[in-house]
């Protein structure tokens, strides 16, 4: 064995061959590309930059992953987060960086994007930069203080009642129409609307970008269906509510007013009775005053020129006075009715004589009340019988013998003759056409039946409102 000193140690380090010339040219070349592609990252980036900006709340992540595909699918290249932004990097900025990118932006509004501080934020950065602003309204709600102050001033495109897809193509007109309108730059260099991205001419040996074309229609991939929104189920709610409601309404109102119809008609006949009762007493008093005052002092005349005088008769007295009513109450009838009359005028028809038979048969019957049918319409009528209850009418009715002359010679011996005592020789009847109660009660119902309408739009009205009111706060307390 043998040992040696520090001093006296051999020089035996390892000396490395140098690489062959072709090998460094190689490793030289690689690290040239490996440079040219650093410098040509950001140009590449540039170029693959997208053209929409879709911003949207949570809530609302299926439209708005439902219209980036309607898009995509006509070539318009979209930025949509989560998607594009890369795992591990910072989220404020990689939204800043990818409105920044994109030329136009659309914001699916809704009430959660309403009240969303991200949304807000969005959309003061797309502003910001002048960045063409596209409101896509899925719910009918009016932007919040802060959104308004930027959106109230910005077309919006409406996407309701739904299906919202259906709204998808004018959209994508839009914003195909935006994307090929000119830009114009400001005074610092900056752009203003749509923002042109910067064309750089690649290296030779690198091939150019290739544009992005629209993919057939048989390998489009089918948009993801859309939920139904908070705001359509709400209109929803009200529509099928109203289709129950308003049925039920429309039928209450509609069987009110058959009653309250009903019951007018009811009480304009018994107007119409109560005035044929008060004409027939009338008729009754003119009767009992002719054959108390008339007739007596007729009486006293009659020897002197031995004319009769119809007026002593209660008949005509009362039909005579009667006939003056008429004048100015054209619609009512009377006629003191008889089978056996002194003046042919008062005698009785068909259903006449059928009332008077009536009353004969039935003598504790005082009053009867019914309706015929005439050529003119149905008739009203009311009727009392006559009796013979006063003995001063047997001296004019029981035989012409002991008949006043003057009345045998102008009336003949054939009629009016024959009465006794106690019979029912006929009937007082006041007749009245239908349609003046049915005029009544219609005039009356006709103010009864707006104020049902008003009742009724009233009770929707408020039935509406409250309803509205408990969605809306059931809605707010859900979110």
């Amino acid at each position: 064995m043998f040992f040696f000193g520090y001093s006296g140690f051999p020089d035996l380090t390892y000396r490395r061959r140098p690489p062959p010339l072709d090998t460094v040219r190689e490793r030289l070349i690689v690290l040239d590309k490996s440079a040219s592609e650093e410098r040509r990252a950001p140009e590449a980036q540039t170029e693959m930059s997208a053209d929409v900006f879709i911003s949207h709340s949570n809530k609302d992540k299926t439209i708005a992953e439902a219209i980036c595909h309607q898009l995509e699918a006509n070539g318009i290249r979209c930025w949509i987060a989560p998607r594009d932004i890369q795992f591990g990097s910072d989220w404020t900025e990689g939204i800043t960086q990818g409105i920044s990118s994109c030329k136009v932006f659309v914001l699916v509004f809704s009430d959660s994007a309403n009240t969303s501080d991200h949304v807000r934020r969005e959309v003061a950065k797309a502003f910001s930069l002048g960045l063409a602003v596209i409101p896509f309204r899925t719910e009918d709600v009016a932007p919040n203080r802060s959104l308004s102050y930027f959106l109230e001033t910005v077309h919006w495109l409406d996407a309701f009642p739904s299906p919202t897809e259906s709204y998808f193509g004018t959209l994508t007109d839009q914003i195909q129409r935006l994307l090929e309108q000119p830009v114009a730059a400001n005074g610092d260099g900056g752009k203003h609307g749509l923002r042109q991205v910067a064309a750089v001419a690649a290296p030779a040996e690198v091939p150019a970008v290739q544009t992005v074309s629209k993919p057939p229609a048989s390998q489009a991939k089918p948009a993801p269906r859309l939920e139904p929104k908070k705001g359509n189920g709400l209109k929803r709610t009200f529509v099928r509510f109203n289709l129950v409601f308003l049925p039920i309404l429309a039928a209450a109102i509609g069987a009110t007013a058959a009653i309250v119809r009903s019951n007018l008609q009811e009480g304009a006949q018994q107007q119409v009775v109560s005035m044929a009762k008060v004409m027939l007493e009338t008729a009754r008093a003119s009767r009992k005053y002719t054959t108390e005052q008339i007739a007596p002092l007729l009486e006293t005349l009659q020897p002197l020129d031995q004319q009769f005088h119809p007026q002593s008769i209660p008949f005509y007295a009362a039909t005579e006075a009667f006939n003056y009513f008429r004048q100015t109450h054209p619609d009512f009838a009377y006629k003191e009715a008889a089978p056996n009359p002194t003046n042919p005028r008062d005698r009785t028809v068909d259903w006449e004589a059928d009332i008077v038979n009536e009353f004969r048969n039935d003598t504790s019957k005082k009053e009867l009340i019914g309706r015929r049918d005439t050529p003119l319409g149905p008739s009203l009528f009311i009727s009392t019988p006559i009796k013979v209850d006063d003995a001063s009418c047997l001296q004019c009715h029981s035989t012409p013998d002991k008949a006043p002359p003057g009345m045998v010679k102008l009336y003949g011996t054939a009629n009016g003759f024959g009465w006794q005592s106690g019979d029912i020789v006929g009937a007082q009847i006041v007749s009245v056409p239908a349609a003046l109660t049915e005029k009544l009660a219609d005039n009356a119902f006709q103010s009864i039946f707006w104020w049902l309408i008003g009742i009724g739009v009233v009770v929707f009205g408020v039935t509406n409102g409250v309803l509205f009111w408990a969605l809306r706060s059931a809605q707010r307390i859900s979110a």
